[in-house]
């Protein structure tokens, strides 16, 4: 095996500060896998787009000590649903959402397993105030890259699971 699960502590964690308390009418998003963050100047342009967006979606995030930096200095709220440590790293790695507004609820799943180095694939799902006093439905999750069809599947009844119980804008 090449990664060890988080302990249950460790699954769930947030950064940074809301600068907002409900979303504006109209808001803007980002997605955003992190394996950029192996390009040179992906800080910057993290940094640029952190700046304009008002939900950041990420992907493959590898808590680093130079991604927590970018992320702790946005003008985002962060919660983070880590599946795992490479132990080549040792850094948590997971699915993670930036928030204009802290989140009224914070849901997280493990979802499949990719079929041959076997990390698990993380969802969450975070509750936004809007302005009506309805909240929106972001959910984020990292499901498709070297996923076999029936773990792919299970990935989305997950999602389906928390579309199915929810009233409201999505």
């Amino acid at each position: 095996m090449l990664y060890k699960k988080p302990q249950a502590h460790q699954t769930l964690s947030s950064y940074g500060q809301a600068t907002r308390q409900t979303l504006p009418r109209e808001f803007t998003v980002c997605s955003w896998n992190f394996q950029k963050a192996g390009a040179k100047a992906w800080a910057k342009e993290f940094r640029i787009l952190a700046d304009v967006t008002d939900i950041f979606l990420a992907q493959e995030n590898r808590l680093t000590p130079a991604v927590l930096k970018e992320i702790k200095n946005s003008p985002l709220c962060w919660h983070e649903a880590a599946g795992f440590f490479f132990f080549r790293w040792n850094y948590l790695t997971g699915v993670c959402t930036g928030s204009i507004v802290n989140p009224s609820r914070v849901i997280f799943k493990q979802g499949g397993k990719e079929p041959f180095i076997r990390i698990p694939k993380m969802l969450l799902a975070t509750f936004l105030p809007l302005g009506n006093g309805k909240n929106l439905l972001v959910i984020n999750v990292h499901a498709v890259n070297f996923t076999r069809l029936d773990t792919f599947r299970r990935n989305m009844a997950a999602v389906a699971e928390l579309l199915l119980n929810f009233e409201g804008p999505v």
